[in-house]
């Protein structure tokens, strides 16, 4: 009777260790389940946040350079704000740095258009410096025109 008592013992105690080491297994399998998961909710939050349907385009209002700071002194009286163009006051319409006809001009001819206005525009060689006008000249043509997309 001894006997079997010390056999039931033994198989209970090697039932718990087998028992066991199968919650580990299990647990452990769980465990590298969530991880997984939580690994590729983190990977689609990333990724999704690298494919933004709308990219911001350089705003001039909430940029701290000279360039900026130029543009807003002079030129954002006719042509607005972000440089969008309007009607002025006498019907005049003024237009857009961005986008249109004045797309396709070259650096050069934004260089003489600022320096030496016309067509409207008053000109600005007596207003601004060399390297102002330089400065402003590649940041209308640069900035605003390509569609460069971002924030000095």
């Amino acid at each position: 009777m001894a006997e079997f008592k010390i056999r039931k013992f033994q198989s209970m105690i090697l039932f718990r260790i087998i028992d066991s080491r199968n919650s580990s297994a299990q647990l452990a399998a769980v465990m590298l389940r969530i991880k997984i998961i939580v690994l590729l909710i983190f990977a689609i939050i990333a990724a999704t946040a690298c494919f933004n349907s709308k990219p911001t385009r350089y705003s001039i209002a909430d940029s701290k350079t000279y360039e900026s700071s130029l543009f807003r002194q002079h030129c954002s009286i006719c042509h607005g704000p972000e440089g969008e163009g309007k009607t002025l006051d006498d019907g005049k319409i003024v237009p857009s740095l961005r986008q249109g006809e004045l797309k396709k001009i070259t650096e050069g001819d934004v260089y003489r258009q600022i320096a030496e206005g016309g067509n409207g525009m008053t000109p600005f060689r007596d207003v601004l410096t060399e390297r102002e006008l330089k400065l402003l000249t590649d940041f209308v043509h640069n900035d605003l025109r390509t569609g460069q997309n971002h924030l000095r």
